[in-house]
């Protein structure tokens, strides 16, 4: 493959693209302002051009792998490379034939080499410049025009459509052009505005509108936006309660979860344990050996014959009470283990999701192993009145209106993570002196 290159002429207009934690070294020229455009002349197409080869972001195919949805990385890795005329991750496999990945959903992240491209499900792929708890992503792209005839060789933006995998009647031409993204733990991409981080970062608002208004942040400018997520990220506390517990399990497709070696992360508890089984209806059973199964998210008992048998979960069922735990069956989000008990109470929910390891397509396009995967996940809720709602501020305020400003300025002083049961349960502690 030929490499007139491009990378492109932003590279040579002194740019860099070098992922960063930083924001000092991102480029934020302009591209349209950096390279002439490319001519696309009638009735041809763009893999018969001369530039065709100027169109792809690195000026080699470059040792690539992906990231599927559930984060696992298989070891297979293919020679890539990001087409900015398609907004495609271009792969060359061992044939030579080229093809495009933008048809695998369960894709979640490229990397190009040490470059980052995260998959976004509106179409194309956006270059990760900045990496962290908030990070900012860079679509790289070509704007259209036709030429104006008679307007001295201006140009202006073309509004209809541009099928840019075929032949037009009429000469088109392109501009690399980016725009920036603000992405947040949700892997959903965001325009920069006065709103956008304080909403991903409650717990960090006052400090964010502060920084903000005394660095005087223009929020239509790139340079800003970098400053402004650096500031998020070198101030982010991660809090993780829970290291012992597996994020995923493994299994090839053709095992069982309950047989494997995983088998013992399916129950909260290593043996069944002797429970009160508390009904809707005020009476109870006093002694039935009980466990949770988490993947199931119902409890499971023993038989007089000592086989393990499923205990119905409908709603009559209110509260199963054992030595080590208590836990409250809610009609809406079912069994939570109480994890603090109070006017306002502490839930956990944690569940075993089956999940598609690698899809079909991938698996038969990479020759990769079909096989499953297992997610361990965890929540949390705030149970009141024997009702049980998601953790957020919001709901916590509104319980208790009376307190909104002490809560609010307890979030704005303490830097708190909603998955985290350390944090949850302080914060329950504080209220509860209010």
């Amino acid at each position: 493959m030929r490499c007139v290159i491009i990378s492109l002429a932003i590279l040579a207009a002194g740019g860099s693209f070098a992922q960063t934690n930083g924001y000092e070294s991102i480029s934020t020229i302009s591209l349209e302002a950096a390279a002439k455009p490319f001519t696309l002349p009638i009735n041809q197409t763009w893999d018969d051009q001369p530039w065709r080869d100027s169109v792809y972001r690195f000026p080699e195919f470059l040792e690539g792998r992906f990231v599927l949805q559930n984060g696992f990385s298989p070891s297979t890795t293919v020679a890539m490379n990001y087409n900015l005329f398609l907004e495609s991750i271009d792969v060359n496999d061992a044939d030579g034939k080229i093809f495009a990945l933008t048809k695998f959903e369960d894709i979640r992240f490229v990397w190009i080499g040490d470059h980052k491209f995260l998959r976004d499900p509106k179409g194309g792929f956006l270059e990760i410049i900045i990496d962290g708890p908030i990070s900012v992503a860079r679509r790289s792209y070509m704007k259209w025009s036709v030429a104006y005839v008679g307007g001295g060789g201006s140009y202006f933006q073309h509004t209809t459509v541009d099928d840019r995998s075929g032949a037009s009647d009429i000469e088109r031409k392109y501009w690399p052009a980016e725009t920036y993204y603000i992405v947040g733990p949700d892997y959903k991409t965001r325009p920069f505005g006065p709103n956008v981080l304080p909403s991903l970062l409650p717990h960090m608002r006052s400090k964010i509108k502060k920084f903000a208004g005394s660095n005087e942040i223009n929020y239509k400018s790139n340079e800003d936006l970098l400053k402004m997520v650096k500031f998020c990220n070198d101030n982010y506390v991660t809090v993780n309660d829970y290291t012992g517990d597996p994020v995923t399990l493994r299994l090839p497709v053709d095992s069982k979860l309950e047989q494997s070696m995983w088998k013992d992360s399916i129950y909260r508890f290593n043996q069944f344990s002797e429970g009160i089984v508390k009904y809707a209806d005020g009476s109870k059973n006093e002694s039935m050996l009980v466990n949770l199964d988490y993947s199931a998210g119902s409890f499971n008992t023993l038989d007089e014959k000592g086989d393990t048998i499923r205990v119905p979960m409908t709603q009559s069922i209110t509260t199963v009470v054992t030595d080590d735990a208590v836990f409250s069956n809610d009609p809406v989000h079912g069994v939570l283990e109480v994890v603090r008990q109070g006017p306002i109470s502490l839930g956990l929910k944690k569940q075993i999701t089956k999940r598609e390891f690698v899809s079909k397509s991938v698996a038969e396009s990479f020759h990769l192993p079909h096989e499953n995967v297992f997610e361990i996940e965890r929540s949390y809720f705030f149970i009141r009145k024997n009702k049980a709602f998601r953790a957020t501020p919001k709901m916590l305020i509104s319980f208790l209106p009376q307190h909104k400003k002490e809560i609010e300025d307890y979030l704005n002083q303490h830097t708190l993570n909603f998955d985290s049961e350390r944090d949850l349960t302080q914060l329950l502690s504080y209220c509860s002196q209010l």
